[in-house]
């Protein structure tokens, strides 16, 4: 069985497909091309622009979202959020004074210990000047205005000598001169005058007063 011929249109029964409906292509193009050539020469003409550093726009963008996209409350926000943390109450539990750290072992008995120290200096040997026999040889560290002066005295020279005034006895001696009374302090315990002297040189060297005397 042979296949049907095929059907021949004339030109005038295809309309739009015909010759005249397709224009060349030369001529469809062309407005295509002034337009692209056009595009070409706005860019030529266009200035230059740098392209933005990837590491800079991340930077700036985090900068952004920190600040919550408002610069210039930066500060403010910092200003609030302190003050807030400072008006709330602090939790259960936490420190708030820093704990003082626990003494060591020893350390409250060297400290109660000072004291009983001090008042065992301050509290010396002493002798009455009317139980001391004429002619014994003392030595005088100076004159004062009230018995109590020469006591802080001798406790100090004590503090400063203490080797030298740990076998001697303390004597604190009332005289008067014109009327007026004073008070020589005074130290007892000399084999005699040679070691009266050799005790008095070491506090000279001290540039402390020092003077041998014997006893009237």
């Amino acid at each position: 069985m042979l296949a049907p011929r095929p059907v021949e249109l004339a030109p005038e029964d295809t309309p739009g497909l015909g010759s005249d409906a397709l224009p060349p292509l030369s001529e469809a193009s062309a407005p295509v091309a002034a337009l692209t050539a056009d595009a070409d020469l706005a860019l030529a003409a266009a200035p230059p622009t740098e392209s933005a550093d990837p590491t800079e726009v991340a930077v700036d963008a985090a900068l952004a979202e920190a600040l919550g996209e408002i610069p210039g409350e930066a500060a403010v926000v910092d200003d609030v959020a302190l003050v807030d943390a400072l008006a709330e109450p602090a939790p259960e539990g936490a420190i708030t004074v820093s704990p003082r750290p626990k003494s060591r072992p020893g350390a409250g008995a060297a400290v109660a210990a000072a004291p009983e120290a001090a008042v065992a200096m301050a509290a010396p040997n002493e002798v009455d000047p009317a139980t001391i026999a004429p002619g014994t040889r003392l030595v005088q560290f100076g004159t004062f205005d009230t018995a109590e002066e020469a006591r802080v005295e001798w406790t100090r020279l004590q503090g400063q000598f203490g080797e030298l005034m740990a076998e001697k006895a303390m004597v604190v001696q009332p005289a008067e001169s014109g009327g007026r009374t004073f008070y020589r302090l005074r130290a007892h315990g000399f084999e005699g005058e040679d070691d009266a002297r050799r005790f008095c040189s070491a506090f000279v060297s001290e540039n402390a007063v020092c003077i041998p005397v014997p006893q009237k």
